[in-house]
């Protein structure tokens, strides 16, 4: 599973050992549950000495059991239009999109920092900046890219007032004007607790900034809903109502959805946050829909 499955299973194991603190939670397809470095700190997550006596509650998630994905409703499409039974790893590849559970709801999850994350963060605290994300996982929808050059306008302004922090993989473009970090996934969490703010596309590092309780400015475009994936601590923002789901090929829908969403509303949220103050001035200016700051032809 990616960061972003596992931290919305965290946030859900949480819930139901508060729900039922008797037995430890187990995450997985009920069956196997396999030790994950997110894990690490949390009391209520499952050992093999628990899973060995049984004596554990299951959050399902795994591969093709997403807590999120209505797998029952894309199985009655294919079969209606196949006359056949598919598993649900087969229909995502079928139909071409995920149907989105309607009901479910993202919970943060917890992080516990590590020794070397707690020196990380003492040394970023108190400094003012932001942490940003421009790119995608491998893999990813492209569904979910709003595109690297409209976060370059948005850094090409914000820089001016604080510091931003770039949080990329290593091998990935850079961001002029950013500064650039070699971090793993867990030290980026580390990080970004120390910041002010996060700003980047739905997935795995807008799941982070939940857990470690920083706002954030999430880039939601049309592919699924913030009401399903997102937090109320954050701004998300999203070009279309209708999220279509699109992960294989290119997604028109989600391309107009995504240009929907200007640099400049991206800038206004992060100034809705951070309250710059006298600075904000140059900042509001540009928010206030000037012509040529991203707006869509």
């Amino acid at each position: 599973m990616g960061m972003g499955d596992i931290l919305m299973s965290i946030g859900d194991a949480r819930v139901l050992f508060k729900n039922n603190p008797a037995r430890r939670v187990a995450i997985g397809n009920g069956k196997q549950h396999k030790p994950h470095e997110l894990y690490y700190g949390l009391p209520y997550i499952a050992s093999q000495g628990d899973l060995a006596t049984r004596k554990v509650q299951w959050v399902i998630s795994d591969n093709s059991l997403r807590p999120y994905v209505d797998y029952d409703k894309m199985r009655e499409l294919v079969q209606q239009r196949s006359g056949r039974k598919m598993r649900n790893r087969h229909l995502v590849g079928i139909l071409g999109y995920y149907l989105w559970h309607k009901t479910y709801r993202a919970t943060p999850a917890e992080f516990v920092m590590q020794p070397n994350e707690e020196r990380l963060f003492d040394k970023w605290r108190g400094r003012e900046f932001v942490t940003i994300e421009p790119h995608l996982k491998p893999r990813a929808p492209s569904a979910k890219d709003w595109t690297f050059e409209r976060y370059q306008q948005v850094v090409d302004k914000l820089s001016k007032h604080i510091e931003v922090v770039q949080i990329s993989a290593p091998g990935t473009q850079s961001l002029n004007g950013a500064s650039r970090v070699n971090l793993n996934f867990r030290e980026s969490l580390a990080l970004m607790k120390a910041s002010r703010l996060y700003v980047g596309p739905e997935g795995g590092f807008h799941h982070g900034a939940a857990a470690v309780g920083r706002p954030a400015v999430v880039l939601f475009g049309g592919y699924i809903s913030p009401k399903t994936t997102g937090y109320e601590t954050h701004k998300n923002l999203v070009g279309d109502p209708h999220p279509c789901g699109r992960k294989i090929g290119r997604c028109k829908h989600c391309e107009i959805a995504m240009g929907r969403i200007t640099p400049a509303m991206v800038l206004a949220e992060i100034n809705s946050v951070l309250d710059l103050g006298p600075k904000a001035t140059y900042v509001d200016s540009i928010a206030s829909g000037q012509p040529g700051i991203g707006d869509v032809p």
